[in-house]
Order: C-alpha cells, then sequence, then structure tokens
C-alpha cells in the first residue's frame, strides 16, 4: 500500500506541477498582490512533498480509520443490539466533536499561515533593498517594520497553540463519555447475564478498537489540515483565469527595439503607511544599463 501511494502520490505531484507552472505564465499581473505571491511561492517550494506525503502516509490511515468504527458498529448488531445501539448513538457524537476540534483550530491556522506569508515577503524584502535602503538611510523604519512583522507571527503561532486545547478537551470529553457509555452497556449486559465473562472481556477490547481509530485521525488532524491548505492554494493558481494571450509577435528589421516607460508611478503597502515610490517618471530605453 505504501508504494502504490508513493506512486500516486509523485504521479499527481508530476501532474499539478505542470498545471500550476502552466497557469502562472497566463495569469494576468494585477492578480500577483503581495499575500497572493506568497501563496503561489508556498505552493511551489511545499506543495510537492507535502502532496506526496498526504497520498503516501495519511490516505491509507485516514481510511481505515473511518471504516474501522462503522464496520465495528454493525458487528455490534450481531452480538447485541443494545451495544449496537450505544455504538450507533456514540459514532456521530465522536466524529462531530473530531470535526468540531479541527474547525476551531483552522481559523488560527489560516492566520499563522497568513501571518508567515507576511514575514517571508518582509525579511526577503529587506534583504533585496539594503543597498537602496542604506543610501537613503531608511534602514532602520524597514527593519522595524520587519521587527513587526516577526511579532505578528509570534502572536499568530501562539494563537494556533492555545486554539489547539478548547479542540484537544471536547474531543477528550466526548471520548471519555463514549467509553463509559459503550463499557458500562458490557457491564450490564454480563450482570444481567444475556452474555458471558469471556464475551465481555472480548467486547472491552472491541470497545478500545471503536475509539483507537478516533484518537488515530486526531493525532492527523494537523497533517490533515496543513494538507487541505496546500490543496486550496493548488486549486486557487489552477483555477484562475487566465489573461487573454496576444499572438506571437514576429520581429524583423523593421521592428523597433521595446522601452519601458513609467509615467507617475505611486506605490505604498497599504493605506496607512508612507509612499515607498511617489509620481516616478522615467524612461529605460533598449540597451541602456537598468
Amino acid at each position: 500500500l505504501a508504494r502504490i501511494g508513493y506512486r500516486i502520490g509523485f504521479a499527481l505531484l508530476n501532474d499539478s506541477q505542470h498545471q500550476v507552472a502552466d497557469r502562472l505564465t497566463h495569469i494576468p499581473l494585477s492578480w500577483f498582490t503581495a499575500e497572493r505571491t506568497a501563496m503561489a511561492r508556498q505552493a511551489i517550494s511545499s506543495g510537492g512533498p507535502d502532496l506526496v506525503g498526504f497520498i503516501s502516509n495519511l490516505l491509507t490511515p485516514m481510511i481505515g480509520a473511518a471504516l474501522l468504527p462503522a464496520a465495528i458498529t454493525i458487528g455490534l448488531f450481531f452480538v447485541s443490539y443494545k451495544l449496537g445501539i450505544a455504538a450507533a448513538i456514540t459514532l456521530p457524537l465522536i466524529v462531530g466533536a473530531l470535526l468540531a476540534s479541527i474547525r476551531i483550530v483552522r481559523t488560527a491556522d489560516e492566520a499563522d499561515t497568513k501571518a508567515h506569508s507576511a514575514l517571508t515577503e518582509r525579511i526577503l524584502e529587506f534583504a533585496r533593498t539594503q543597498a537602496a535602503l542604506r543610501a537613503s538611510r531608511r534602514v532602520n523604519p524597514a527593519r522595524s517594520q520587519a521587527g513587526q512583522a516577526v511579532a505578528t507571527a509570534r502572536g499568530a503561532t501562539m494563537r494556533l497553540l492555545l486554539f489547539q486545547i478548547p479542540g484537544q478537551l471536547l474531543f477528550s470529553i466526548v471520548s471519555q463519555i463514549t467509553l463509559i457509555l459503550l463499557a458500562g452497556t458490557t457491564t450490564a449486559l454480563a450482570v444481567r447475564g444475556e452474555i458471558g465473562a469471556p464475551e465481555a472481556v472480548a467486547l472491552m477490547v472491541i470497545v478500545v478498537r471503536f475509539l483507537e481509530p478516533f484518537t488515530v485521525l486526531a493525532g492527523l488532524g494537523g497533517a490533515v489540515e496543513n494538507s487541505r491548505a496546500i490543496f486550496e492554494r493548488l486549486n486557487t493558481i489552477i483555477t484562475t483565469d487566465a489573461a487573454d494571450q496576444p499572438g506571437d509577435a514576429v520581429a524583423s528589421a523593421h521592428t523597433p527595439a521595446p522601452r519601458i516607460e513609467f509615467r507617475n508611478v505611486t506605490f505604498r503597502y497599504d493605506s496607512t503607511s508612507e509612499h515607498v515610490l511617489n509620481d516616478i517618471n522615467f524612461i529605460l530605453e533598449p540597451g541602456s544599463a537598468g
């Protein structure tokens, strides 16, 4: 199964990388905001290994963990309809608690991802513009902006860690209630003589096996959520509308060389920050130095 998972994962990786590379060359430049550029960079750099890891390492345990409790619930009806009803009642409860715990963490995870994307952009920008910053004596303001991005990312990570506590607590409480209900039903059946002592011991083991897959899924929750975010990034890039592509130009000896002209170019990062560029006008003639 692991070998098949790796083959499927690498085949999916190869297909998605070709689709992303082809789509990025056709997306209009106006689409590439700072946030989307960071998202595309993450999809290209870390999306591949995570995608293969999800298919090869997570998909098989997830399928097994999803099917085993349902199979045990059906099997308990053949042993005792009372145990089967108890398992059927607790199954949606524990699944709901697991999904709720994942959703609680999802919001904090999205904020953490966005904060770290902004931090990456700030650090790369600060490193690339060192010469210009030193020449204009703006190193300290730029460093403070990078420091603010670090503080924001640290706070988002702390919130992500704190948001995991209520989700884990909710899942733990529901798991204990499920264990008490199933074990109590088994004990009551044994006391009434409806099942023998050996059967009761075997059923206790089955009850533990009933809860074990959910514990596995809870442990894989972080990895699954990370994989979900990767699939969303890839899907966002692949499904983005492409720009109309002009036909191939045929160059000739009479075709003038292209030039780049900036007219009243103004830029700032957001509405509260000061302008980095303000009414810039210049022309880059063919063959001139940048």
